[in-house]
C-alpha cells in the first residue's frame, strides 16, 4: 500500500496518535491518578481513531483486491491478511497473559481469568464484556478479521456479489439509524463500525475522482479538521447524521491525501501496529508502577 500511496501510512500514524493519546487521557482521569482530563479533554474523543482505521482498512482491501489478490487467489489473500494482523496480536496475546497469570491484580480491573474468556481473547472471538488482561484494542481486530473474510467472499469471488456488500452495508445503515436495534448475538456483523469499512471501499473507488496532487497546506487543512473533529465529538451514537457525517470526513481525508508524503507520520505509520497492540499496557505499567 505505500508504494502506491504513502500517504495512507500518515494517516495510519495519525490514527494510532489519536488512539494512544486517547488511553493516556483515560488513565490520567481515573481519580487514583491525577482524576483530570489530559490537555482540557482534547484527545477525550480520540477512540475515533478506531474509525479512520477501519476506513483505511476498506481503502487498502479494494487497493489489494485490484492489485494483487485477483491474480493470487481468495486463499492466499485471506493467508497474507491473517499473518499480517493475527500472528503479531498472538505475541502480545501470550506475553500478557503470562504476565496476567504471574501478577493477577495487574489488570486493576478485578478481572477473572476462564477458559471461554481465554479462548474468546485467543480467538478473537466478539464478546460483550470488555474487561479483559490482552490488548483493549483487541475486540478491533474481530472487526477486522470479520472484514477480510466478508470482502474474499462476497467481493473477491465476482462483480455481482458485490450486490451482497451493498446489503450489508445497506443493514449496518438500517441498525445505525435504529440505534442497534439489531440482536446483540449479531451485532458485530451489522453495527456502525462496518460502515466505516464499506466508506473506505467507497473513497477508493471514488478516488480517481479526487485530484492526486495538493499542496501542503490541503494536508494540513485535513489535520487540523480531524483535530476539531475529535474535539468536538458528542459521546458516540448521540447522533447519526454526526457518526455518518465523521465516517465521509475520513473518507474524504483519504481520498484527498492518500498520495501525500508526510515523512514524520509515515514513519508512525509504519509502526503503527506495533504501537496499537502494545502501547495500552506500557502507559497502564508506567502508572500502576509509578503511583504503586
Amino acid at each position: 500500500a505505500p508504494h502506491y500511496f504513502p500517504g495512507i501510512q500518515a494517516l495510519r500514524g495519525l490514527a494510532a496518535i489519536s488512539v494512544m493519546l486517547h488511553h493516556l487521557d483515560v488513565m490520567v482521569n481515573k481519580e487514583k491518578y491525577f482524576g483530570t482530563e489530559l490537555w482540557i479533554g482534547l484527545v477525550a474523543h480520540g477512540y475515533r481513531g478506531v474509525d479512520l482505521f477501519f476506513v483505511i482498512s476498506g481503502f487498502i482491501m479494494m487497493l489489494l483486491a485490484e492489485k494483487t489478490a485477483r491474480m493470487r487467489g481468495v486463499n492466499t489473500f485471506i493467508r497474507a491478511r491473517i499473518i499480517r494482523i493475527y500472528v503479531p496480536y498472538l505475541s502480545i496475546f501470550f506475553a500478557l497473559t503470562l504476565a496476567y497469570l504471574a501478577v493477577p491484580n495487574i489488570t486493576q480491573s478485578e478481572y477473572q481469568l476462564t477458559l471461554p474468556g481465554f479462548l474468546q481473547n485467543l480467538f478473537l472471538i466478539p464478546r460483550e464484556d470488555l474487561k479483559t488482561y490482552v490488548p483493549v484494542v483487541a475486540w478491533t481486530l474481530s472487526y477486522e478479521m470479520m472484514f477480510y473474510l466478508i470482502f474474499s467472499l462476497i467481493v473477491l469471488n465476482a462483480k455481482r456479489f458485490f450486490a451482497l456488500f451493498v446489503l450489508w452495508q445497506g443493514i449496518c445503515l438500517y441498525s445505525l439509524l435504529n440505534h442497534g436495534s439489531l440482536n446483540s448475538a449479531v451485532s458485530i456483523l451489522f453495527d456502525h463500525y462496518n460502515l466505516a469499512f464499506g466508506v473506505g471501499v467507497a473513497t477508493y473507488l471514488l478516488h480517481n475522482k479526487i485530484r492526486k496532487t495538493l499542496p501542503n497546506v490541503v494536508f494540513a487543512i485535513g489535520i487540523v479538521l480531524y483535530a476539531a473533529l475529535l474535539y468536538a465529538a458528542p459521546p458516540r451514537l448521540e447522533s447519526v447524521v454526526y457518526e455518518l457525517f465523521i465516517l465521509l470526513a475520513f473518507g474524504a481525508l483519504i481520498g484527498m491525501c492518500a498520495k501525500h508524503k508526510n515523512t514524520a507520520l509515515e514513519w508512525i505509520g509504519n509502526i503503527s501496529y506495533s504501537l496499537y497492540l502494545t502501547h495500552y499496557p506500557v502507559i497502564a505499567a508506567i502508572f500502576i508502577f509509578a503511583f504503586k
